[in-house]
């Protein structure tokens, strides 16, 4: 037995007739009646005698009241309870990430953030910059590396593998590459990522009249890549989004494209907070398997 089915009981119990009941659950006389007929042959039992005056209770039926009274009893207080708990996860909560980051993970989330928590504001920061976590400038930050603080709580979130890739029309326009001489190169600057080395893409040297246009954004450069501009590195999630081609799969950046929370260790103890933490962690989980 289920939750609407004790409801089905009740409603009638407390009308006394099959149409009064009817129009409170929103169903046709008809329909109520046959999901009463499966309410008693799915538990054996007689519970109410139908007359042209409407339903009357049986012993059964009286019998078993007190204990569907109490259940209904607690399904109001554990809706009340989940109700305050909403209420309680308000306020503004300050999220510092990437511009792809931000685009790719964290406007999604906020679209279910909305349902479950009506009073929950996010004030979303993209830059490449890093803001203080110490003195409440932001309370999250989401990057693409690891926070070494000893009073931060940090927590890795996703990592992806990092190739070589074109677009169709760079490739019809110029041939893929079997060696990366000779074609034009986009790129990151200089410390946009940790270990990088701005003088090869997945272990192949470059040359500085190769390279195009260099970039503080991967959003930037996957888009640039798309354009035909040139080839470039970027993660698998993004390329794949994108559509665009792996050149040589057999090779990739030593280090991978990796995703980190941080946060101060005072900040996590407020509920809007943690909420946010929990959609962040959820929708990197399933986001990361998806592409």
């Amino acid at each position: 037995m289920n939750w609407n089915h004790l409801k089905v009981i009740l409603k009638l119990y407390e009308l006394g007739t099959i149409r009064a009941a009817a129009k409170v659950l929103d169903v046709d006389q008809a329909t109520l009646g046959r999901y009463l007929n499966e309410i008693e042959a799915e538990l054996n039992m007689k519970l109410f005698v139908r007359s042209r005056n409407g339903v009357q209770p049986t012993t059964d039926m009286i019998r078993i009241l007190p204990y569907i009274n109490t259940i209904q009893d607690q399904i109001y207080a554990l809706d009340r309870t989940i109700h305050q708990s909403k209420e309680q996860v308000a306020g503004v909560v300050k999220i510092s990430t990437t511009d792809s980051l931000a685009i790719d993970f964290i406007a999604p989330m906020l679209v279910t953030l909305k349902e479950k928590y009506p009073h929950l504001k996010v004030e979303l920061i993209t830059t490449i910059d890093t803001l203080s976590l110490d003195k409440s400038e932001i309370d999250i930050s989401i990057r693409t590396y690891r926070a070494t603080e000893s009073d931060f709580i940090v927590r890795h979130l996703a990592s992806w593998e990092v190739g070589l890739y074109a677009s169709e029309k760079y490739l019809l326009d110029h041939g893929m590459p079997n060696t990366i001489d000779n074609h034009s190169i986009v790129a990151y600057q200089e410390g946009i990522t940790s270990n990088l080395d701005i003088n090869t893409v997945v272990g192949e040297p470059i040359r500085a009249s190769q390279v195009i246009s260099r970039v503080n954004s991967s959003l930037i450069l996957a888009n640039l890549v798309h354009l035909g501009v040139g080839i470039g590195e970027l993660p698998t999630y993004i390329a794949n989004k994108k559509k665009l081609i792996r050149i040589w799969p057999e090779k990739k950046r030593k280090n991978d494209y990796e995703v980190w929370l941080a946060l101060h260790k005072d900040t996590y103890k407020t509920p809007r907070v943690r909420a946010i933490i929990d959609e962040l962690v959820y929708i990197f989980e399933m986001e990361k398997y998806s592409f």
